[in-house]
């Protein structure tokens, strides 16, 4: 099954399995919604791009959210 939405008017997609894909939809997008406030919270004092992959904590967090986003 494939779940399409948008996110800040970006198209993302996932790809489920039936089985792999949640009985609740809200827990999907309750997910992604807190992925969305954790990337924020990440990146509110980082100022500039290089600064944003130099640390690389705060990168490798952002990635993982962006993941779970799909």
């Amino acid at each position: 099954m494939l779940f399409i939405y948008t996110i800040s008017g970006i198209f993302c997609a996932r790809l489920f399995s039936p089985e792999s894909f949640p009985e609740n939809g809200q827990d999907l997008i309750d997910d992604i919604l807190e992925s969305i406030e954790a990337i924020e919270s990440y990146v509110s004092d980082i100022d500039n791009f290089e600064d944003f992959a130099s640390d690389r904590k705060t990168y490798s967090a952002t990635i993982r959210e962006y993941i779970i986003i799909g």
